[in-house]
């Protein structure tokens, strides 16, 4: 994986080489450095400054946690339902208000929030993309657009990135609550070493596996509570 500069790197070179930005980053805010300078500048300087350092940071430790309450909310209102409806139908009960409200307005209302979510997180992976592919048009063409597109996605770089925001933003999260940054060396060239599964599962349960298995908990749980 090119990572940085341009070098080739194993993934255990990756995660340690962000998880040296995010500390380094968390570090940065417990010291309050980022709010003495921002001090000394104007407005708009400020914004450049912010979202091309720590800001970026931030925005991706939001978008983590936005993740997983919008799988919480979806799981919990989805389950709602179901139980609700299961209840009023095993009790005969179709008169009574509230079970008049679950049938009418509950499966529409969860529907359709659900899939304006999925709308807009769509736009917003469309909206990120769209300089890179405005870059390529301008500079090599429609073709050499398309095939840069078609062989990111087939590479599977949006899974990279997830896997590096994730990253990210659970050393930020960590070194904010807890601190203890230290430097974290990360080699320059393509691991070769054999490491030992422990090894490997701490480093990686926490960014990628569990959150990866938590995530699919959810999905999981929200179609079956759909399809129900």
């Amino acid at each position: 994986v090119q990572c940085g500069k341009g070098r080739d790197l194993g993934f255990v070179s990756v995660i340690n080489f962000v998880s040296k930005l995010g500390l380094g980053v968390g570090e940065q805010i417990l010291t309050r450095e980022h709010y003495v300078i921002g001090s000394r500048m104007s407005l708009d300087r400020v914004f450049t400054f912010f979202f091309g350092h720590v800001g970026f940071f931030v925005q991706q430790a939001i978008s983590i946690m936005a993740l997983f309450l919008y799988g919480i909310l979806a799981l919990a209102t989805t389950t709602l339902d179901y139980h609700s409806r299961q209840n009023c139908l095993q009790e005969g009960v179709t008169n009574n208000a509230f079970c008049q409200i679950i049938e009418s307005w509950a499966p529409n209302a969860i529907n359709s929030w659900l899939t304006e979510a999925m709308i807009l997180t769509f736009v917003g992976i469309i909206l990120a993309t769209t300089p890179l592919v405005l870059q390529l048009l301008t500079e090599n063409g429609i073709a050499d657009a398309f095939t840069r597109v078609i062989c990111q996605v087939i590479s599977l770089s949006p899974v990279f990135e997830v896997f590096a925001s994730l990253t990210y933003a659970r050393n930020l999260i960590d070194n904010t609550k807890y601190g203890g940054a230290a430097y974290v060396a990360t080699g320059r060239a393509v691991s070769t070493s054999r490491a030992r599964f422990s090894t490997l599962y701490g480093r990686f349960s926490r960014t990628g596996i569990r959150t990866g298995l938590t995530l699919v908990s959810f999905a999981v749980g929200i179609t079956v509570n759909g399809f129900a």
